[in-house]
């Protein structure tokens, strides 16, 4: 992921997202994907890259970009960068359960309003998280 600055001159104009946050996001990946079965016919791991799946930008500047594929079962990863795209802090974001431990809803979409972190399903159900 990239963040475009128009303020800033075209040599600088944009900062690759990267860092400890994103390196610990890729482990936990491959981890997860190493306890999945195989399925398909060729053998291949079920692992693919990560991927941005939905960003949110605070009133600050601060980014937030929720990561895909994320584990169903420690929940969705959030990767909290500042204005300057440097990485601050990883979320979890643990989703509740029903009675028989099937996650309620996917997050489709993520939001920011003040100090609250906003996970957004496809159907519109809305988790929130303090940050």
């Amino acid at each position: 992921m990239t963040i475009l600055d128009p303020a800033r001159s075209s040599s600088s104009a944009s900062r690759e997202l990267g860092g400890e946050g994103i390196e610990e996001a890729l482990e936990a990946n491959r981890k997860a994907a190493a306890m999945l079965p195989v399925t398909n016919p060729s053998g291949n791991s079920n692992s693919s890259p990560i991927s941005v799946y939905a960003a949110a930008l605070s009133r600050d500047g601060t980014v937030y970009a929720a990561l895909s594929p994320f584990n169903r079962f420690e929940g969705p990863l959030v990767v909290q960068f500042d204005k300057d795209g440097t990485p601050v802090r990883t979320l979890r974001c643990q989703l509740p359960k029903d009675p028989t431990g099937k996650e309620v809803i996917t997050p489709a979409h993520i939001g920011v309003s003040g100090d609250r972190l906003l996970l957004v399903s496809g159907k519109g159900d809305v988790l929130t998280y303090g940050l």
